[in-house]
C-alpha cells in the first residue's frame, strides 16, 4: 500500500479540526443568537417597565404625568405601554401629544390612532417652532384638542375647515413616535385584545394576583407579527390602576435572522477556502518532528536506550524511527522483559494479598449479616415456645418471616454476585429503549415512594435507544433506584437524568439525603458496604445491590461513578448508543 505523505496527513487533519470548530461556531450563532437577542430584549423591557411602575406608584392620580411617562417609555423602548384596572380595563392614556403656549394659555394637542396620521405632521417639527393647529376641543375647559391638521406658521397653505377651531402658538414640548416602528399606531391598538387574552387565562391571572410578573409571546392573528409581552402588578388600592403592561414587536428579530442566515452562507464559503489554505501552510511545518527525531538519534548513539522515537504513523518519519530503533532492539527487549517480569511478580503478590483480604472481609460480613437475623429468629421462636406474650404471637411470626425473607434475598444476591465474579455470566445484547425500562421500574416502587412521600423526576429524551443486555440493565435500574429511595430524605425527590453524548447515553440517579464521606466513595461498590449499618438495616437492603450493579456495568464496559452534590448523592453510568 502506498504511504500517504505526512504533509497531506497534517493538512487533512488540520482542515478537519478547524472546520469542525468553525461549523460549530456558525451553527451556534444561527441557532442561539435569536434566543439570546429575545432574552436580552425582554430583560431590558422588564427593567424599564419596573422603573416606570415605581414612578406610577409615587404619582397614581396624576393622569397627565402618567401619559407623559407612557410616551417617553414607548419612544425609548419602541414598545407599547398600557395601564390596566383590576378587571383588565385599559386606562385612556394619551402618550403622544404636542404642548403649545398660546395667548390663551397652555394647550395640549392630543394625537391618537383615530385622529390624523403621523405623516401629516411636519417632519421638521421641534420645540420652539411656531405652529397653527386646526381641530376640535375634547374637554370642557378647552385645554386639550384633537388635531385635524398641523402646519408651521411660515408654511400655512390650508384654510381653516368649516366647524373646526384654529389656535396658534409656540411648541414647548412634544412626544411623537419618531423612534417607533412604522406601524406604531396599529401596534398600540392591540392593547385591548392582549389584555382580554390575559384576563381569560387563569394561569396568568393567578400569577398576577400573587404579585408575580407575566411574560409571554403573543401573535397577532391579523398581521401574523409576534410580540413579547410583559405585565407587572401594582401595589395600589382597588380604585386605582392595578397593572402595567408593555409589549414590543419581534418582527425586526425575524427579519434580522433571515438576513444573518444568508450572510452565514457567504461567510461559510469564504471560511472553507481560508481553512484549506491555512491547513496546508500549517502542515508544511513538519520540520519540528524531524528536529525531535534528530535529538533522539543522538541519544541512541550514546547508548541511551530509554529514548522512544515516534513511529505511530506509516510515513517518512515513522520509517526513519523504525530504522534507528532496530540498532538497540535486542538490549531494549531484554530490559523490558526483566521489568515486565518484576511488575508481574509484584502484581501477583498484590492480587494475592487483595484476595486474602477480600476473603476475610467476606467471611466477616456474611457471618455478621446471618448472625443478626438468626439471633432475632431464635429469640422470637423461644418466646413462642414459652407462650410469652400470646397477644403478640402474630407480630412475632411476621417478624420471623421478614427476617427469613431477608436472609433468602441475601443468599440469592450472593449466588448472583458469585456468578458475576466467576465470569460465568454472559450478555444477551439487544437494542431497546431506556424510557420503557425506567417507566417499568418506577411503577414497581410506587408503594415505597408513597410511604416516604417521595416524587420521581424524570425527563425522557428523543433518542434513548441503547445496545445492551435489557434484563441486566433493568436490574441495574432496580438496584440504583431502590438504593436512592432508601437513602432519600422524606418529602424530597429522586431525579433520573438521561444525557446524550456522541456515542454514549449517560444515566444519572440523584437523591437528596446524607452525603457519603469523600474517602468512602469508592467503597460503596463493595459487598456489604454501609454508611450506617444500624440505619441501613431499618431501611432494608442486603448490602449487595451496588456490588451487583458494579459487576453488570463492568460486563458492559460501562464507565460508572458516584459523587456528592451540594446536598445530594449522584450515581451515574453510561451505555453504548444504538445507531
Amino acid at each position: 500500500m502506498k504511504n500517504i505523505s505526512i504533509v497531506w496527513k497534517l493538512s487533512i487533519f488540520t482542515f478537519a479540526v478547524f472546520f469542525f470548530f468553525y461549523g460549530l461556531l456558525l451553527i451556534g450563532q444561527a441557532t442561539f443568537f435569536e434566543r439570546f437577542y429575545l432574552y436580552q430584549k425582554a430583560s431590558k423591557l422588564e427593567k424599564k417597565l419596573e422603573d416606570t411602575k415605581q414612578q406610577i406608584i409615587k404619582n397614581p392620580q396624576d393622569e397627565e404625568k402618567m401619559s407623559r411617562m407612557a410616551g417617553e417609555f414607548m419612544e425609548e423602548n419602541d414598545a407599547t405601554f398600557t395601564i390596566a384596572s383590576d378587571v383588565f380595563g385599559r386606562y385612556a392614556l394619551n402618550p403622544y401629544r404636542i404642548t403649545m403656549k398660546t395667548k390663551n394659555g397652555i394647550k395640549n394637542i392630543i394625537l391618537s390612532k383615530e385622529g390624523m396620521r403621523l405623516n401629516q405632521i411636519p417632519s421638521t417639527l421641534k420645540v420652539g417652532d411656531q405652529v397653527v393647529v386646526d381641530g376640535f376641543y375634547i374637554d370642557t375647559k378647552n385645554r386639550s384638542m384633537e388635531p385635524v391638521q398641523v402646519q408651521l406658521t411660515e408654511r400655512i397653505v390650508k384654510e381653516l375647515p368649516v366647524g373646526l377651531t384654529r389656535i396658534e402658538g409656540t411648541v414647548i414640548s412634544l412626544t411623537l413616535p419618531k423612534q417607533r416602528a412604522y406601524n406604531a399606531f396599529y401596534q398600540d391598538s392591540l392593547n385591548s385584545t392582549i389584555l382580554h387574552e390575559i384576563a381569560m387565562n387563569k394561569k396568568y391571572t393567578k400569577s398576577l394576583n400573587q404579585g408575580k410578573k407575566v411574560q409571554l409571546e403573543w401573535q397577532d392573528v391579523v398581521s401574523g407579527i409576534k410580540y413579547a409581552v410583559i405585565m407587572l402588578p401594582l401595589s395600589l388600592p382597588k380604585d386605582m390602576p392595578q397593572y402595567v403592561m408593555a409589549y414590543t414587536s419581534l418582527q425586526p428579530v425575524d427579519e434580522a435572522m433571515e438576513t444573518m442566515k444568508q450572510y452565514y452562507g457567504y461567510i461559510a464559503g469564504a471560511g472553507v477556502l481560508l481553512l484549506l489554505v491555512l491547513s496546508y501552510v500549517y502542515s508544511k511545518m513538519v520540520a519540528s518532528p524531524l528536529v525531535s527525531l534528530n535529538q533522539g538519534a543522538k541519544r541512541l548513539a550514546k547508548l541511551d536506550f530509554t529514548v522512544k522515537l515516534s513511529k505511530r504513523n506509516r510515513d517518512e518519519i515513522g520509517e526513519l524511527a523504525d530504522s534507528l530503533e532496530q540498532m538497540s532492539s535486542h538490549l531494549q527487549e531484554t530490559i523490558q522483559q526483566l521489568t515486565l517480569a518484576n511488575i508481574q511478580l509484584q502484581d501477583e503478590l498484590s492480587k494475592k494479598q487483595q484476595r486474602e483480604q477480600i476473603r476475610k472481609e467476606f467471611t466477616a460480613n456474611v457471618s455478621h449479616e446471618l448472625k443478626t437475623p438468626l439471633g432475632i429468629i431464635r429469640g422470637f421462636t423461644e418466646g413462642l415456645q414459652d407462650d410469652i406474650a400470646q397477644n403478640k404471637r402474630e407480630r412475632y411470626l411476621d417478624l420471623i418471616l421478614n427476617e427469613v425473607e431477608r436472609m433468602d434475598g441475601m443468599v440469592l444476591d450472593l449466588l448472583q454476585l458469585s456468578k458475576y465474579e466467576a465470569n460465568v455470566m454472559s450478555l444477551r445484547q439487544s437494542v431497546f429503549s431506556l424510557h420503557d425500562i425506567i417507566e417499568s421500574v418506577i411503577e414497581q416502587f410506587n408503594q415505597q415512594l408513597e410511604e416516604k412521600q417521595l416524587a420521581i423526576q424524570y425527563e425522557p429524551i428523543a433518542n434513548d435507544l441503547v445496545h445492551a443486555d435489557e434484563k441486566k440493565i433493568s436490574q441495574v435500574f432496580i438496584n440504583m433506584i431502590s438504593n436512592a429511595i432508601r437513602h432519600a430524605e422524606m418529602g424530597t425527590a429522586v431525579t433520573i437524568y438521561l444525557i446524550e453524548h456522541k456515542k454514549k447515553i449517560e444515566v444519572q440517579v440523584e437523591n437528596k439525603g446524607e452525603l457519603i464521606p469523600e474517602n468512602q466513595l469508592d467503597r460503596v461498590w463493595a459487598q456489604f458496604y454501609r454508611l450506617d449499618a444500624s440505619r441501613d438495616r431499618k431501611l432494608g437492603g442486603t448490602g449487595l445491590g451496588l456490588a451487583i450493579v458494579k459487576q453488570i456495568l463492568q460486563l458492559h464496559n460501562s464507565e460508572y461513578a458516584v459523587r456528592n452534590g451540594e446536598n445530594s448523592v449522584i450515581f451515574s453510568f453510561d451505555l453504548e448508543k444504538s445507531n
